[in-house]
């Protein structure tokens, strides 16, 4: 019950935050604004036409749990965009509980701690503010290592198989486009086979714990093959475009690549004052190691959650991308470690009250709760002030599409913008119930991006004079190509922090009467 109250509490707090904020309701930041317009269409579907009949068109290849999640959301409120933020609570409930468990016979203000410090390090706990499932794949990994090397019982049950299945599943329907998930997964269950062997010796080579293991490594494979070989030629074209298309690259020294997603090495942003509270935790389980309190199924965990910990790291090396989101992973398994060296400093009778209070304390002073915002201006921040602004913005041009389109749901053609552009086709079917078809630029290619407005009912354009990204400079060479066409009538435009946005028709505009 405790466990349920505080992740109770903390998600109650952050869904505040980001209604307050506007990031829920009025300017969703990408790309949790492509998922609630994917939620909204496949809700539509099902409520026209039955769940088995709208199956084949409904959309969740690319992100299927952010879908589903978005998707059950949107059944049961009746398409209130703000309700999937709802659903990270239930795995934060899941975080909460995996840590009481796992310091089971602790003082407890221990775990109490030990959650303050995780809600303060962005680089996990930002999954309760975004419906990315890039950061709930740190957190699902956490819980499934915890459960799996730190939560007494060398023998699972059969519940406890099955609750490990499940979350093996969804680690993998997080991202499938991560194609190391499987493996990763893959790996935990042989390293816990290789755990429960050395403990337990020949007793733990059995056919049945063989054949279990067998089953729990091939599971993610099945799962997420279920979901990748319907859709291969998405995934391939997906992958391929990660891999290749600048606007997704970073040119960084490898030097910053080795150390950007490491504790201490990285900005505090990433971690936050959580590092405060592991340094606390490090020494007691010095402390509590010198003192003879790490029995060998520690070491067998530490050493299986070391393995974990650098498979995860490994990918991170070698891609040409690089963000917080995608250590989030990393980021769950490195707190499955400091977890258990607090679970061994916990053992020493005059360690625990000592550590478990200097850990609250510490974690109390250093506490901030991270939540998603909305955009980073170039070179600024932003105020509430601005989303409200925005959200006038989007609502006025929203409101001119829908009077001047000759067909009940348009095709839009849009360059890139602070305001993420899926908030305007929201906005519309907010509006008028009508599903938007959308395209922009990925690479300059000019004669790919006048089919594009060819084929479009209207273009909407953003210009920042001064401003420059890799996403703002293809902003501006495709707008300076578009605007050499004179097919283009403009119907609106507004301003916000000198980001100008300027709505056009394509072709001639009907006379009216």
């Amino acid at each position: 019950m405790l466990a349920a109250g505080i992740a109770f509490a903390v998600q109650a707090m952050v869904i505040r935050e980001m209604l307050r904020n506007g990031v829920a309701d009025k300017i969703i930041p990408w790309d949790d604004c492509a998922y609630i317009y994917n939620s909204l269409f496949n809700s539509h579907l099902i409520r026209s036409a039955g769940f088995f009949a709208a199956a084949a068109n409904l959309n969740f290849a690319h992100v299927p749990l952010a879908n589903i999640h978005g998707t059950l959301a949107m059944l049961l409120s009746g398409d209130r965009i703000w309700t999937p933020h709802l659903i990270p609570g239930f795995y934060l409930f899941l975080v909460v509980l995996s840590i009481f468990r796992s310091l089971r016979g602790a003082v407890i203000i221990a775990p109490i701690g030990f959650v303050l410090c995780v809600v303060s390090i962005p680089a996990f706990f930002l999954f309760a503010s975004t419906l990315k499932t890039d950061f709930l794949a740190g957190a699902i990994l956490f819980i499934l290592v915890v459960e799996v090397f730190l939560v007494d019982g060398a023998t699972f049950s059969v519940w406890r198989r099955l609750y490990t299945a499940l979350l093996a599943a969804l680690f993998v329907l997080c991202k499938p486009t991560a194609f190391y998930f499987p493996l990763l997964l893959g790996l935990v269950f042989v390293l816990q086979h290789l755990r429960d062997w050395s403990i337990e010796g020949r007793s733990a080579l059995n056919r049945r714990r063989l054949a279990i293991t067998a089953g729990l490594v091939l599971l993610p494979v099945l799962v997420y093959a279920a979901i990748v070989v319907p859709n291969l030629d998405f995934f391939r074209f997906y992958i391929t475009q990660a891999l290749s298309n600048p606007l997704w690259q970073s040119d960084i020294a490898l030097r910053d690549r080795l150390l950007f997603y490491l504790p201490f090495a990285t900005p505090a942003r990433s971690w936050g004052g959580g590092l405060t509270s592991f340094l606390l935790i490090g020494f007691g389980f010095l402390v509590a190691v010198a003192r003879h309190h790490m029995k060998r199924t520690d070491l067998a965990a530490a050493c299986a959650i070391v393995v974990i910990v650098f498979a995860c790291y490994a990918p991170l090396t070698i891609s040409p991308q690089y963000s917080q989101q995608l250590g989030a992973p990393l980021a769950g398994s490195i707190l499955a470690l400091v977890l258990l060296a607090l679970r061994i400093a916990m053992r020493d009778r005059w360690l625990q009250l000592p550590v478990a209070t200097g850990l609250l304390v510490t974690s109390a002073v250093t506490f901030e709760m991270p939540v998603q915002r909305w955009i980073h201006w170039p070179g600024d921040s932003y105020s509430v002030d601005d989303v409200a602004q925005a959200s006038q913005i989007v609502q006025d041009f929203s409101r001119t599409i829908i009077a001047q389109s000759p067909v009940h749901g348009p095709a839009i053609y849009l360059n890139h913008s602070p305001i993420p552009y899926f908030n305007f086709v929201i906005e519309i079917y907010r509006q008028s119930g009508a599903f938007v078809g959308m395209s922009q630029p990925y690479v300059f290619d000019p004669a790919t991006i006048d089919r594009a407005v060819s084929s479009a009912h209207f273009v909407l354009l953003h210009d920042a004079p001064g401003t420059t990204d890799r996403y703002t400079d293809l902003g501006h060479k495709a707008r300076a190509h578009i605007l050499l066409r004179d097919d283009l009538f403009e119907l609106a435009r507004a301003s916000i922090r000198q980001h100008n946005y300027v709505l056009y028709k394509v072709g001639p505009i009907p006379v009216t009467q």
